[in-house]
């Protein structure tokens, strides 16, 4: 019995650095995207700069975050665009540029499939004064 209460409790402490060991690298993984979403990067920088596999980062950013590393990437250059469309005049094209999208054509593409409009038509509702 007692051999059988150590191998379980060996068991529960191995599981709950598991455990912190994934959340440790989702927040890593969290960071980086946040700080270079507007640059080119790619799962295999992310998984680089904190020493993990791509299977890895993908498996427990799913469950850690609810959403693939890519399309928490899209939806922080979205998060970005939208406040630039907001507060500035910058063209679409310089938005794009700044979020990281590689022309705007795509960011176009992709903004109206996440927002339902298109970035000026955002815009446009955003200053309807």
């Amino acid at each position: 019995v007692a051999i059988q209460l150590l191998r379980d409790s060996r068991s529960e402490f191995s599981a709950s650095r598991k455990d912190e060991h994934m959340l440790e690298s989702v927040k890593k993984a969290l960071k980086y995207i946040e700080t270079y979403y507007a640059s080119n990067i790619t799962i295999n920088d992310i998984c680089a700069s904190i020493y993990i596999s791509p299977p890895y980062l993908q498996k427990v950013f799913v469950t850690y975050v609810g959403k693939t590393p890519h399309q928490y990437i899209m939806e922080c250059r979205h998060q970005k665009a939208k406040e630039l469309l907001e507060t500035t005049n910058a063209s679409v094209e310089e938005i794009a540029r700044q979020c990281g999208f590689v022309n705007h054509a795509h960011f176009s593409t992709t903004f109206k499939k996440m927002q339902g409009v298109s970035p000026l038509a955002f815009r446009k509702s955003c200053h309807k004064d």
